[in-house]
């Protein structure tokens, strides 16, 4: 197999993998070296992918730059470097923030509590599936998001990208509402992987939902109130199937159907380059 290059596929190989092997039949038409050739051919690129953001996620790339250096993703979009962030949801302003500590909201029940993002966990056999979620052209303009292992109903897929906001204001293209009245995620200034993601009118069908999470590290702590937006799984997903939202609003939805929009990642002019 080393003969024609096969790379990828046996350094990877699994316990699964040497036992098809020694089971495949030899009376296929396909030779078992094509068989695997064929599966090097198609899955290398998207290896080599996981592997530069393992590294650079070791090197601190929480907000995974690397995503925009992909060639096939740069010839359908286009976002500055500080308005991408698949790593935390920061709040839009500290008097916002001060604003919503002034209400006294600081008493969560368990069921929005969760741990600190793990930015440099790489492990598919987890819950946390987030470093499995890649964006991948859809056509000759535009992408789509998918998670490249399978994943199970609840896996965290990642954060979609967003700042925290706390006014009346909420947009109607750019705002999630969270779970207290007046708070809401606005990504119109910062956008991320997730945010690529296939969108569905209100009501339509979708494989995965937006959950609003509160860091457990920050509870009855002095710090600041740091929420999460977490993109988690509805369903069993397929490896490659589409990641689908359900839109908060008609006017969002509008919004993610233009290929102008998605080549700006969904965000206003002025945060594009």
């Amino acid at each position: 197999m080393r003969e024609v290059r096969i790379e990828k596929a046996l350094y990877y190989r699994t316990k699964e993998f040497d036992s098809y092997c020694k089971g495949y039949p030899k009376t296929s038409e396909i030779s078992l070296v094509d068989a695997i050739l064929e599966w090097e051919t198609k899955y290398k690129p998207h290896i080599e992918q996981l592997e530069t953001r393992a590294l650079r996620l070791g090197k601190g790339d929480y907000t995974r730059l690397c995503d925009l250096e992909n060639p096939q993703v740069v010839e359908r979009l286009t976002v500055r470097e500080s308005s991408w962030n698949n790593g935390r949801n920061d709040w839009a302003s500290p008097g916002e923030e001060e604003c919503f500590k002034a209400k006294g909201l600081l008493v969560f029940p368990p069921d929005v509590i969760c741990a600190p993002f793990d930015n440099y966990s790489v492990s598919e056999f987890g819950a946390d599936k987030s470093a499995f979620t890649f964006p991948l052209p859809k056509d000759d303009i535009s992408l789509f998001v998918c998670s490249i292992v399978p994943v199970r109903e609840g896996d965290f897929l990642g954060i979609f990208a967003g700042n925290i906001r706390f006014s009346t204001d909420v947009s109607v293209t750019h705002g999630i509402r969270g779970p207290v009245d007046n708070l809401w995620l606005d990504y119109s200034q910062v956008t991320g992987t997730l945010n690529q993601m296939l969108v569905s009118e209100p009501g339509g069908p979708a494989n995965v939902c937006l959950v609003w999470e509160v860091i457990s590290d920050d509870i009855g702590t002095e710090a600041r109130t740091s929420w999460r937006v977490s993109v988690k799984a509805t369903k069993s997903i397929t490896p490659f199937d589409p990641l689908i939202r359900v839109a908060a609003e008609q006017e969002q939805y509008i919004l993610h159907s233009s290929p102008e929009n998605a080549w700006r990642g969904f965000l206003v002019p002025c945060q594009t380059d």
